[in-house]
C-alpha cells in the first residue's frame, strides 16, 4: 500500500509560498491516488477555500479553523484524491476574502502519482443481480439522501483527529478500497465498478465498533448497503458502516471511538457477513487503511511548524 505520512509531507515536502500578508499556504510536494491532500493555510483575513484543479478534474473544499495563540487563523483544507483521478501535476490555489470583499488567491501544486490496485471478480446470484439491476425509486432517493450527507461541511464538526481504532478487530480481510470490480451477473453479463472501502469478514453478531468519535448522521436499513451507520468525524469527513446485522446507534448521538454501534452481518448486496468500512473526504472515498496507523490531520506536527515559522519571522 502506497502511502506518504502527514510527518514527511510537512518536514520534507512543504512547500511553503508566502503570497501576500494576508495569507501563507503549505501544501506537500506529491499525494498519491486513495489518499488525502492536506492543504494548511495562514490568513489573516476571513474564511478559505481550496481548489486542486488540473486538465480532467477540478475539485473545491473549504477550510476549517484550528484553534491557535498565532496572530492568524490556522485553516486546514483535506480534499480526498479518488482512486480513478487522472495522475499528474494539479494547481492547488487557496483563497481568502478581506474585509474590503477583495480576494486573495494564493497558487501552488502538487503531483498526483499512481497507486496499483488490485482486480477482483464478483459472481452474483440471481437476487443479487435483481438487487443490483432492477429500478427502484426508494433505492435512487436512498443515494440521493446520502450525496446529501457526504456533501455537508460543518466547520463547527471537528470531532476526532486520529488515528482510528479498527472496527471489527481480528476480522479477515476479504476485499480492499480501490479493487476494481467485475460483477458477473446471474445471467453472464459483467459490469465493472471499483470498490469503495474496506471488506472485514467476521461471523454475523461479531460487535463492529466506531473507529473514530464523532457525530452518527445516518442509522437506518438500505437496500443496497443493508443496515447502515454514517459517522462525521471532522467537517466533510465521514466514517460508512455497511452490511450491519443489526444497529445499536440512532442518528444525532456522539459516539466515542471504541463504542459498540452494531453487529456484522450480510444485509444488503452482501454474498457473505462482513463489514463494508468506508472512509469520505466530502464525496471522495480514500484509503481507510491508512488510518488505523496515522491521523487525519497530525496536529502536534502543524503547529511545530506554525512554531518554526513564527521564529524564523517568516
Amino acid at each position: 500500500m502506497k502511502t506518504a505520512s502527514f510527518a514527511m509531507v510537512l518536514v520534507f515536502g512543504l512547500l511553503v509560498q508566502p503570497i501576500h500578508a494576508f495569507m501563507t499556504v503549505h501544501t506537500p510536494a506529491a499525494v498519491a491516488q486513495g489518499e488525502v491532500l492536506r492543504v494548511m493555510v495562514l490568513s489573516r483575513a476571513g474564511s478559505v477555500s481550496v481548489v486542486l484543479s488540473g486538465s480532467s478534474a477540478r475539485i473545491t473544499r473549504a477550510a476549517f479553523p484550528i484553534e491557535s495563540d498565532t496572530a492568524e487563523t490556522v485553516w486546514v483544507a483535506l480534499i480526498g484524491i479518488s482512486s480513478v483521478l487522472p495522475t499528474g501535476r494539479y494547481e492547488v490555489r487557496a483563497t481568502t476574502e478581506i474585509d474590503s470583499g477583495a480576494y486573495f488567491t494564493a497558487p501552488s501544486s502538487v503531483e498526483v502519482t499512481e497507486t496499483a490496485f488490485p482486480v477482483q471478480r464478483v459472481r452474483l446470484s440471481e437476487p443479487m443481480t435483481r438487487l443490483l439491476t432492477t429500478p427502484d425509486p426508494r433505492r435512487d432517493r436512498e443515494s440521493r439522501v446520502l450525496n446529501e450527507i457526504i456533501n455537508t461541511f460543518r466547520t463547527e464538526a471537528v470531532y476526532e483527529f486520529g488515528p482510528f481504532v479498527h472496527p471489527v478487530p481480528g476480522a479477515r480481510e476479504t476485499a480492499l478500497y480501490g479493487d476494481r470490480r467485475a460483477f458477473v451477473h446471474a445471467d453472464g453479463r459483467e459490469t465493472s465498478s471499483v470498490h469503495q472501502g474496506w471488506d472485514l469478514a467476521a461471523p454475523t453478531g461479531t460487535p463492529v465498533y466506531a473507529a473514530g468519535a464523532g457525530r452518527v448522521v445516518l442509522a437506518e436499513e438500505r437496500i443496497i448497503s443493508g443496515n447502515s451507520v454514517v459517522i462525521e468525524h471532522l467537517p466533510g469527513v465521514y466514517g460508512l458502516y455497511y452490511h450491519l446485522e443489526r444497529i445499536d446507534v440512532d442518528a444525532g448521538e456522539y459516539v466515542e471511538p471504541g463504542r459498540k454501534i452494531g453487529e456484522v452481518g450480510a444485509t444488503g448486496l452482501a454474498t457473505g457477513p462482513h463489514l463494508h468500512w468506508e472512509i469520505r473526504v466530502g464525496p471522495v472515498a480514500v484509503e481507510p487503511r491508512i488510518f488505523l496507523s496515522e491521523p487525519l490531520l497530525d496536529i502536534g506536527e502543524i503547529f511545530g511548524i506554525i512554531r518554526q515559522l513564527s521564529q524564523e519571522g517568516r
